[in-house]
């Protein structure tokens, strides 16, 4: 295991605290959504489309994070991003740069006074498949409505604050490969603050 920051996870911190701030007012956003009618009235659908929103760009956060460690390929490969609004496209150009882009959740244990780390089950956090979809549902409920139908709530496939805990389970503990020689751990604690980001570079091997 290797230590200290470089400009890379520095990088990486900020986005997370970004992701971190921009949870807490989807928190507030998804908690009035809750108390709508399936049919959005007056100002409900600005709210509705205010979540949808933010929660896509938290996706997209989590998805485009690792890129700060490739600064060149990003520059070269970012323009294209903005032709495609599929999310399995957007997936593929990351996988291209960086396959291990995702994050992994995981959990430390402490045996011997040796930091031990292991993935967690799947279940409760946010998968890759669904982090796709996820974004192409919210994308969707951005776009202009026909003005002779009625706004509803479109089916996310769960509420929004189950995504919002998922994200978090997702993120609270989690490793990630920034390059292939360049993993790390990183902790999310206090998710009412912005701060609070911590990490530990692993090296080149996964857990």
């Amino acid at each position: 295991m290797r230590n200290g920051k470089d400009e890379n996870h520095e990088r990486y911190c900020v986005l997370m605290g970004e992701i971190k701030l921009r949870v807490r007012s989807l928190e507030v956003d998804a908690h009035q959504v809750e108390s709508f009618g399936l049919e959005l009235k007056d100002g409900q659908v600005f709210v509705y489309e205010r979540a949808c929103l933010q929660l896509r760009k938290i996706l997209e956060l989590i998805a485009f994070a690792t890129l700060v460690a490739n600064k060149q390929r990003f520059a070269s490969a970012h323009p294209n991003f903005a032709e495609f609004w599929r999310a399995h496209k957007i997936m593929a150009k990351l996988k291209a740069i960086n396959a291990l882009f995702y994050p992994v959740p995981v959990r430390e244990t402490i045996s011997n006074r040796v930091l031990n780390i292991e993935d967690v089950a799947e279940g409760l956090w946010l998968t890759e498949d669904e982090c796709s979809e996820l974004i192409d549902m919210c994308g969707e409920r951005l776009h202009i409505p026909n003005p002779f139908a009625p706004t509803k709530i479109a089916d996310l496939g769960r509420p929004i604050a189950e995504w919002i805990a998922r994200i978090k389970a997702l993120l609270s503990t989690h490793t990630v490969a920034l390059t292939d020689d360049d993993v790390i751990l990183v902790r999310m604690s206090d998710w009412e603050k912005y701060g609070g980001v911590e990490l530990l570079a692993l090296g080149a091997v996964r857990p």
